[in-house]
């Protein structure tokens, strides 16, 4: 209830209350406070009072009082209810209604009672509430309210009261007190008064100050809280940048270092410790010279100090660099000179990369262009010689069945026999130099071809050549068997214990081995060698080594540093390449001056099984029996000796010389199978011919000869029907056993219909 009655009186007391009163900062605040509050008691306890002395006043008569405090009350009530007048209007209006209630007062009941309250407290308000102009002017009044009550008791106004003569004695003492203490009083309380104003003023403006302060404080501190935020979110952003910079150090492939001016490893990312094979304990203050060697250190020297003299922005070097498990690698390094802020040098950075798998690949790929080169000339230079060959190779077996044992022109014969079978080894080189040589893939064994060579001619040839060097081997017992040609592999294997012998000028030792080894997935190899099984064959001397100016080329078409007169095209190390390229390995060499040479191949393994030879077959398997073959080429030579070896064999051959030729005959005859050059020049290729023949006659039966390769069009040719692929020059036993092989197949569809259209590719 209390707190009720207090939230009422508050409302009233803010409803009905003048700005001044509300606002602190108001001129005359303070004033108008004890105005308010005398008029708010004067209009809510007057009325009571208004209402409890009406009727003593009626009563008595005293019609001057009710008067005037019926006045006084509505007065007040005009003041409570319009606060907005004027502040001096409205405090003349309360003194003046003081000063009409005491004068009233006195004209009812005498000067000597109540009535000099009420002119005390007019002269009182005056000085609170109008300061020294109403402390003047109530001084003023009062004085001549205290001479008109002498006057008046002089002329016996009060006479029904007391005795004119006592009266007005006692009140010119009264007034002579009341004068003293009037003015004091007024002097005073306006002078309390004023202070109070002048302290409510400074108290004021202290406070505005204070405000002001507080609100700069209070700005400063906003303010600050910002600035604090906005450090918390620079200092977590670089906390997040920091951690991004190390996290991309720390997993960017490249090597991030940091080294000072003496050339020492001050900072660095794990991947530099994982390009060297060192920890960061191992590597934290080492010096860059500890792990370069000589011109490579030398050239990094010079680089640090072209930075360091001419301030360029970076200095890219490639060197050559020491590591714990890899051996030498190559790293390209990118450097820049740090400088401080005032210019001064301080360290230098840079960035390293490991490129040593991509130097070997860039130089894998210029020899494998420059190869692709040689050989596209050397396979062309193959395709002429075959077809030469073929009358050198063929005419001189045709001979051989036609003389008998004891005939003195046999010997001569198979000289230029084996003559033109050691011509079409080396168009054999030729072809497998142009990576085009016919690869007749079968599952053997390395072990086997390096026993088989050791028993052979060429290898008791080159040991007696070479009496004082020594042969070792060392064969794995459980050799996983390969997938390739052993013509080829021999070949190459031949080549290499060739060349090591040469390289050995007095004694020495040539050394063959073999093994398995499985290659990791992450093992770090210098060729690209697919995860898995490998058989592994190494050719390692003691001869004088290769020359480093040399190292780069000894796989290059007709390159030889061999004795002039000696055997040496210059293919043998180029005919291995190609071989070992031909059969998806790799192939390392490791040399030096007086350090002698090891060759390492890797071939990838198979667990397929070796296959049994097959037993040799006599002229009568492959016989024919007067079947008609037509034989489509367009060399003279060529088309003799193949009309000559098939009627040997019991076949009824004819021929022709180009392919529209071909398609010419067969429009009118029917052939039992057909003899195919694929390049014939001017007209159309084999396969268009055959493509034509096979719209006359589907089904029909062919072979492919050819002294070039197995191109895409053999291959098509192949899927079309035709029977096999024969290689140029061919033995007569060869020749017969494709013959009797396609001759024997069950008639073949084409994968696709071939084109009745004729068309001209240019050869």
């Amino acid at each position: 209830m209390r707190s009720r009655l207090l939230g009422i009186a508050t409302n009233l007391y803010r409803k009905y209350a003048p700005e001044a009163v509300l606002d602190p900062d108001a001129p005359k605040h303070w004033q108008e406070i004890v105005l308010y509050l005398f008029v708010l008691v004067a209009v809510s306890v007057g009325f009571l009072a208004l209402l409890l002395g009406m009727y003593d006043n009626i009563q008595h008569d005293y019609w001057y009082i009710l008067f005037a405090c019926t006045i006084g009350y509505v007065g007040c009530l005009l003041v409570f209810f319009f606060p907005e007048a004027r502040f001096e209007w409205r405090a003349a209006t309360v003194c003046g209604l003081i000063y009409l209630i005491g004068i009233s007062i006195v004209l009812t009941v005498g000067p000597f009672l109540s009535s000099r309250e009420w002119l005390f407290a007019f002269s009182i308000m005056a000085c609170i509430l109008l300061g020294w102009p109403g402390a003047i002017a109530s001084m003023v009044v009062s004085f001549v309210t205290w001479l008109g009550i002498w006057m008046l008791i002089k002329t016996d106004f009060w006479a029904h009261l007391f005795d004119a003569g006592k009266g007005a004695h006692h009140w010119l003492m009264i007034t002579i007190d009341l004068l003293f203490i009037y003015v004091a009083t007024a002097l005073l309380t306006t002078f309390f008064s004023n202070r109070i104003g002048q302290s409510d003023q400074a108290a004021k403006s202290l406070s505005r100050q204070l405000l002001e302060e507080r609100n700069k404080l209070a700005a400063f501190n906003r303010q600050l809280a910002l600035e604090i935020e906005e450090r918390k979110t620079i200092a977590k952003a670089l906390q997040e940048s920091e951690e991004k910079y190390r996290t991309i150090l720390e997993t960017m492939e490249d090597a991030y270092f940091e080294v000072d001016l003496q050339g020492k490893l001050t900072f660095f990312n794990r991947s530099l410790g994982v390009q060297l094979g060192y920890s960061g304990a191992e590597l934290i203050g080492t010096h860059f010279r500890t792990l370069v060697d000589g011109a490579h250190a030398a050239k990094l020297v010079r680089a640090f100090n072209k930075l360091f003299r001419s301030g360029s922005a970076a200095q890219s070097v490639d060197i050559e660099i020491r590591t714990r498990h890899k051996g030498i690698r190559i790293l390209s390094l990118l450097a820049t000179l740090v400088r401080d802020g005032d210019g001064a040098p301080v360290k230098f950075q840079g960035l390293s990369r490991d490129i040593t798998e991509n130097r070997l690949m860039e130089e894998h790929l210029q020899r494998a262009r420059k190869m692709e080169a040689v050989g596209a000339l050397a396979g062309g230079v193959a395709h002429d010689l075959n077809n030469t060959l073929s009358g050198v190779v063929g005419y001189p077996e045709l001979l051989l069945m036609n003389l008998p044992e004891t005939d003195p022109l046999r010997k001569p014969i198979m000289g230029i026999k084996k003559s033109g079978e050691k011509a079409v080894a080396i168009v054999q080189d030729l072809l497998t130099l142009a990576r085009r040589g016919v690869a007749v893939k079968e599952i053997t064994n390395l072990n086997t071809l390096v026993h088989e060579y050791l028993q052979s001619t060429e290898f008791h040839t080159l040991k007696a050549f070479h009496a004082e060097v020594k042969f070792e081997t060392q064969l794995a017992p459980s050799l996983l068997n390969i997938s390739g040609s052993p013509i080829h592999l021999s070949k190459s294997l031949m080549n290499l214990i060739s060349n090591a012998a040469e390289a050995i000028k007095d004694e020495g030792t040539i050394f063959v081995s073999t093994a398995n080894r499985y290659v990791e997935q992450n093992e770090a190899t210098s060729g690209n060698l697919a995860e898995g099984d490998y058989v592994v064959l190494t050719v390692r001397d003691t001869g004088e080594g290769i020359p480093p100016e040399d190292i780069d080329r000894i796989f290059e078409p007709f390159f030889t540093k061999k004795v002039m007169g000696r055997s040496g095209t210059g293919l043998g190390m180029a005919v291995v390449w190609g071989t070992v390229e031909d059969h998806g390995g790799h192939i390392d060499v490791r040399s030096g001056p007086g350090r002698g040479t090891t060759f390492t191949i890797h071939l990838p393994a198979t667990r397929e099984a070796v296959l049994q030879p097959t037993p040799t077959l006599s002229v009568a398997d492959y016989r024919g029996h007067g079947e008609r073959i037509l034989i489509v080429d367009d060399v003279a030579t060529q088309r003799e000796v193949a009309s000559k070896m098939l009627t040997v064999l019991g076949y009824a051959p004819e021929a022709v010389d180009s392919g529209l030729a071909a398609v010419a005959h067969c429009k009118t005859h029917k052939v039992d199978l057909l003899l195919l050059d694929m390049i014939m020049r001017p007209g159309i290729d084999g396969l268009e011919t055959y493509k034509r023949i096979l719209a006359l006659h589907p089904g029909q039966k062919a072979i492919i000869a050819s002294g070039y390769s197995e191109t895409e069009r053999i291959k098509e040719t192949l899927r079309l029907g035709a029977g096999a692929y024969l290689k140029k020059p061919y033995s007569m036993e060869k020749l017969g056993l494709a013959v009797k092989n396609a001759l024997s197949s069950e008639p073949t569809q084409a994968s696709e219909p071939p084109a009745a259209a004729p068309s001209w590719r240019p050869s």
